[in-house]
């Protein structure tokens, strides 16, 4: 079960750029996923105490760029 905070639109819109991460020099030619990388942030984040506790997955979205080895994850809070 995903939990999803009840925060307005315009919220979201103006917190989008605090919940944004950035990922350099992802090796994808080893066979790293989406899924691999939303399952080692989510795993990170719980054992560093960065994640809320009812929140089992603060990843919402992977933007992920094969040819520059880039991953933009966007985090569900600041």
């Amino acid at each position: 079960m995903n939990y999803t905070p009840t925060v307005s639109t315009s919220a979201l819109v103006n917190t989008k750029k605090m919940r944004r991460l950035m990922i350099t020099n992802v090796p994808f030619e080893i066979g790293i996923t989406d899924e691999d990388l939303r399952n080692l942030i989510t795993r990170y984040m719980a054992q560093n105490y960065l994640k809320d506790e009812m929140n089992n997955c603060p990843v919402v979205n992977l933007e992920i760029n094969e040819t520059d080895k880039n991953v933009a994850v966007e985090l569900s809070s600041v």
